[in-house]
């Protein structure tokens, strides 16, 4: 078989598992949330300038895309309507679910993304920073309610919960008192705690208050390429050895903190180095397609996924490996994480 026919295989039975796309912010940027103003259902349609559409969806082979909501960091001075424009991208995946209901599918399980039907989309719904949260608890409660199911501890931005890795000013020196609590409650809640986007500060501390699996749902190697948005060794080392498990989600489209004008080599370094230090069990796929402007030499889009599997399946992964890699590993963490929620209640 050649290396196509090999990935092929590998992604009919194991779709693609994307942990962070950026549809619901493009959707409202460039349309307002105007349901009328675009089709997800036409081929690569224009104007539509995004990196997901249904048939891109399948020429990729993805199953599950959580739909990560973002609003920008709070400024000084100015009213902060965070949590009122995270519902309202929230709300609008459940609008694109009934609206495209033969096509999408919200999941809010390990359970129901294996027994998603291979004609739908699974979508899980993520929020990309602690600032969603409006400092309230009680927010998060309501957001695990409606299926949120994992919430970035900081953007680029730190807030009162915990220290970002870009434009920080180490407010709290890593997490603050109520950023642990705020770990205790995701795991109470089943929700994963998510430390991309956080200084290491605040992942070495987030990682010893959590009592769920270790989970970075859009970050690369900073060994490959030298970013505060990736992760350094000594994290990488926590994620092998840490026994509640664990999975760094790699990113793709993120190309300024991937390489000097990467390409998909370039990509699949990230992914070979973390499995190198952490082991090939804790790594995935956390795109951040439709949430950047340019991406790697030849991952255009989602439609692109194979040709990255292509690449790793050249270098040596094994089918099982890939299968891991493309969604295996993600619903093992998920399972624990939902396992940790039982017992804490």
């Amino acid at each position: 078989q050649s290396p196509e026919a090999v990935v092929l295989e590998v992604l009919r039975k194991s779709p693609v598992l994307d942990t962070h796309l950026d549809l619901p912010i493009a959707l409202r940027e460039e349309f307002g949330l105007d349901f009328n103003a675009f089709n997800l259902t036409t081929p690569k349609p224009s104007p539509f300038p995004f990196h997901i559409d249904f048939q891109r969806t399948r020429e990729g082979h993805l199953g599950t895309a959580s739909f990560s909501s973002f609003v920008e960091c709070p400024k000084p001075g100015e009213a902060d309507t965070s949590v009122r424009d995270t519902l309202e991208q929230l709300d609008a995946v459940y609008l694109l679910e009934e609206l495209y209901p033969d096509y999408i599918k919200i999941v809010r399980s390990a359970h129901e993304l294996e027994k998603l039907s291979p004609k739908k989309l699974g979508v899980m719904l993520s929020l990309e920073g602690g600032h969603h949260l409006g400092d309230s608890l009680g927010a998060l409660r309501v957001y695990a309610r409606m299926g949120v199911k994992y919430i970035t501890l900081a953007h680029n931005c730190d807030n009162v919960f915990a220290d970002a890795a870009v434009e920080g000013q180490r407010t709290n020196h890593g997490l603050s008192d109520i950023g642990k609590a705020l770990v205790q409650e995701l795991n109470r809640n089943g929700v994963l705690v998510d430390i991309s986007h956080t200084s290491d500060e605040t992942a070495h501390q987030a990682i010893d208050a959590n009592a769920g699996p270790l989970f970075w749902s859009h970050s690369g190697a900073r060994e490959v390429f030298n970013h505060p948005r990736n992760v350094p060794d000594d994290l990488l080392h926590r994620l092998r050895d840490s026994p509640n498990d664990g999975v760094l989600q790699v990113v793709i489209a993120a190309a300024d903190f991937m390489g000097d004008e990467p390409t998909i080599a370039d990509v699949a370094n990230h992914i070979d180095h973390i499995a190198e230090v952490a082991g090939k069990s804790h790594v995935g796929i956390g795109s951040d397609f439709d949430g950047v402007p340019t991406t790697p030499e030849g991952l255009d889009d989602i439609s692109k996924y194979p040709s990255l599997f292509v690449e790793l399946y050249k270098r040596g992964w094994t089918k099982n490996e890939l299968a891991g890699l493309a969604r295996g590993n993600f619903i093992r963490i998920l399972r624990k994480a939902e396992k940790v929620a039982k017992d804490l209640k």
